[in-house]
């Protein structure tokens, strides 16, 4: 073999030993390749789950442009160095593609064939800082393995990898001591979103869509689903539609859906509430999910009345997909990067107190509330049933047949002051339709008004009704309070004589005096007048 015909093939070795290549290291190079030693820099990316890593096999320099996708902090690599085996004439390496089956780490071997490498524990190294991780000192030939992806960033790790550090240079004229390496998991998502309106009444349904990608192999994979620990203030109500889809448009509107049935392709199982909640679980059949990319899961909730006591009304909620891989690893992946999809509800404080004297607080003053001043002039308040859920008047329901009139124990929302003066009106919405984020100001915000129906012992009732608005300052930025207050005040009775008192005698016995004066001032006139004509 001539020198440039051995370096070539040199060069060829080398480059089939990075990440995907296939050919097995020839037996007249023994190891060590060179008295150097070298580092193995992997640079980890994700790639989209509708596209299949089509990348050449790399050369072991450092790319100039990255490849698509994201680079990856928090995955694990474990490095294990290969023992040659000896035959005549040189030395034996194992080839690649390397198949997990072929690893025993309880033994440490490698078998291929009937050939059994031995191997020895290098280390494990954990990408951090855009999605690098680096084995350093190292000189020979090394199995590398991706670790279980405990941070829900990928579905499944890339197969293991065979490479040489220090490795030939492209030019075959030297070794390269930094060796990069850029394996490419695909990566999956989970995106939960409530649908219309994060503003809602008690009692009021909360949609949400769940849009869940599919690994390319779904078919492969041991089992696949969407789980949802709802929070303890929603109650699940039913999952309404599941749909299966190959695309996306430029939009992000799913392409190319078909409807899903249930029991058929996929099971809902919701249990029962615990401390934390009820747990809904979408089960799929994954083996016939072969050739979707996406599953798009709409589910149905009813806000409860625990949503009342939460700080700023706000309740949170996230799901995860449930995938066992092929190789048997257990993957969860959290929806929307594990940040909350939020949801809430609103509170109106009153403060009542003496209209001349403000640090006096009124009890007892009890109040009504509409959500229109047609509502309020025709006494059409909002109302509330035994278990907390709201209820506005609906002008539809002539026949009186709507929850507004049947719901159990349903009666008008009435608050009391109490305890210095101050009640609440909880579980309203504080607008319709979702904040812009850009002008809040047109998002519709809601206009309440309050009734007095009971002043407080001594005072007059507040004529009509008091106008309460929420707006930007009270809903929306950052932790928004949702509360809207009000101090309502009131004016003292007039005080009126005691019928049959004292106040009443006197009275009566000064007029009495005032007509006998009367009558003596006209007889005497009259006398004066008959004196004077004669």
């Amino acid at each position: 073999m001539n020198k440039l015909a051995k370096k070539l093939f040199v060069f060829l070795i080398a480059l089939s030993l990075i990440a995907s290549s296939a050919v097995a290291l020839a037996a007249d190079i023994a190891p060590p390749l060179t008295t150097q030693t070298g580092n193995l820099i992997i640079h980890k990316y994700g790639r989209p789950n509708t596209t299949v890593d089509t990348s050449s096999p790399g050369d072991g320099t450092e790319l100039g442009t990255p490849p698509a996708g994201k680079p990856l902090d928090g995955i694990a690599f474990k490095a294990y160095e290969v023992t040659p085996l000896t035959v005549t004439g040189g030395y034996l390496y194992p080839s690649s593609p390397v198949d997990f089956t072929t690893i025993d780490l309880v033994a440490m071997t490698l078998t291929q064939g009937a050939n059994v490498f031995p191997l020895t524990y290098v280390g494990e190294e954990t990408t951090a800082g855009g999605g690098t991780a680096t084995f350093a000192d190292l000189n020979g030939i090394f199995l590398v393995i991706e670790q279980e992806d405990t941070t829900g960033q990928v579905a499944s790790p890339v197969a293991p990898f065979l490479v040489a550090v220090p490795m030939t240079n492209p030019a075959g004229s030297g070794f390269l001591q930094d060796v990069h390496v850029y394996p490419k998991d695909e990566q999956l998502t989970l995106t939960k979103a409530v649908v219309n309106t994060d503003s809602y009444n008690v009692g009021d349904t909360v949609t949400y869509t769940l849009d869940a990608d599919l690994p390319v192999d779904i078919a492969a994979a041991l089992s696949y689903a969407v789980t949802d620990q709802l929070d303890k203030a929603l109650d699940f109500v039913s999952v309404s539609k599941v749909v299966a889809a190959t695309g996306k448009d430029a939009s992000g509107n799913l392409t190319g859906t078909v409807t899903l049935t249930e029991g058929t392709e996929y099971t809902v199982t919701p249990s029962a509430a615990t401390a934390a909640g009820p747990l809904v679980t979408v089960d799929f059949d994954q083996t016939k999910l072969d050739g979707y990319f996406y599953v798009q899961i709409t589910l149905n909730t009813k806000l409860n009345a625990t949503a009342a006591v939460r700080t700023n009304y706000t309740v949170g909620n996230t799901a995860q997909i449930e995938l066992t891989n092929e190789y048997g690893d257990d993957v969860t992946i959290d929806s929307n990067n594990n940040i909350p999809v939020d949801i809430h509800t609103a509170a109106i404080d009153i403060t009542k107190v003496d209209a001349l004297n403000p640090a006096t607080k009124l009890d007892g003053a009890q109040f009504k509330i509409a959500s229109s001043t047609a509502n309020a002039d025709n006494q059409h308040y909002i109302r509330i049933d035994s278990v907390g859920n709201i209820y506005d008047y609906d002008p539809a329901d002539v026949a009186k047949t709507g929850p507004y009139y049947t719901a159990a124990g349903i009666k008008d929302y009435v608050v009391t002051t109490v305890r210095g003066g101050v009640a609440s009106f909880l579980g309203l919405k504080d607008y319709d339709g979702f904040v812009n984020a850009e002008d809040p100001s047109l998002t519709a915000f809601m206009i309440y008004y309050l009734v007095e129906t009971q002043a407080p012992t001594g005072y007059n009732l507040v004529p009509g009704y008091i106008t309460v608005t929420f707006d930007a300052s009270t809903s929306t930025g950052v932790n928004p309070t949702h509360t809207a207050s009000v101090t309502v005040t009131n004016n003292q009775g007039f005080t009126l004589p005691k019928t049959g008192g004292m106040g009443t005698v006197l009275f009566t016995v000064g007029g009495v005096a005032l007509v006998g004066i009367a009558v003596l001032l006209l007889v005497s006139t009259k006398k004066k007048k008959e004196d004077s004509a004669e």
